[in-house]
């Protein structure tokens, strides 16, 4: 880390960053759409039960349902590669004024 939190990279990280940096500001954009696209939907890990199953004791800790954790699995790397792209983006327009090629 550089003073006051500034990343500090060095020049071929900075240079493949800048050729990134435009598909990577097509990811947050079509991940932003995506996100407004939702709405009030999300992911909804609680279920409503009625009846008789109301009243029946649950079982204790984590969900087994393999397809449920291997969206939230995708969801927490998806989440991770955006945050990357954020970092590097940042970065680049931190140093813009210093960009002198096109």
């Amino acid at each position: 880390m550089g003073k006051q939190g500034q990343i500090i990279i060095n020049k071929e990280q900075l240079k493949q960053a800048i050729k990134d940096y435009r598909w990577m500001m097509d990811t947050l954009e079509i991940h932003r759409n995506a996100v407004k696209g939702m709405g009030d939907l999300g992911i909804k890990s609680a279920t409503a039960q009625y009846g008789e199953e109301a009243g029946t004791p649950k079982g204790q800790g984590s969900t087994s349902d393999p397809v449920f954790n291997d969206v939230i699995r995708r969801e927490i790397y998806s989440t991770r590669i955006i945050l990357d792209y954020k970092r590097k983006i940042s970065e680049i327009q931190k140093r813009i004024d210093y960009i002198t090629k096109p």
